[in-house]
């Protein structure tokens, strides 16, 4: 037979060792957690990093396409087109540079005639 401070002991060893089995719990659970938020963060970074190497792909395939696209093109279709992108360059920075660009390659193509 127990006597009532065995059984007091038992019970508060019992309470100890519940807690310390929901700490481990709890540590799994915010390891786990902080692996899966590092997981998502790099697949962001790594999504990121393909976009904007497209792009600059894909901007340096155009600037290549340019003058001969320019050549094929009607002059209403380039001042057409000097129209949009004048309209961009009061948008943002980035199309002050293509339209000064596309505006050298065009002169060149026109003083060429």
């Amino acid at each position: 037979m127990k006597t009532f401070e065995q059984q007091l002991r038992e019970k508060r060893d019992r309470k100890e060792a519940f807690e310390l089995q929901a700490e481990l719990r709890e540590e799994r659970r915010q390891a786990k957690n902080l692996k899966k938020e590092r997981r998502l963060e790099n697949e962001r970074l790594r999504t990121e990093n393909e976009f904007k190497h497209a792009q600059k792909s894909a901007r340096q395939l155009n600037m290549e396409k340019l003058p001969s696209k320019l050549k094929a093109m009607s002059k209403k279709q380039l001042r057409q087109i000097k129209k949009t992108e004048d309209e961009a360059q009061s948008q943002d920075w980035s199309g002050r540079i293509c339209s000064s660009l596309f505006q050298i390659e065009s002169f060149r193509l026109f003083a060429a005639e």
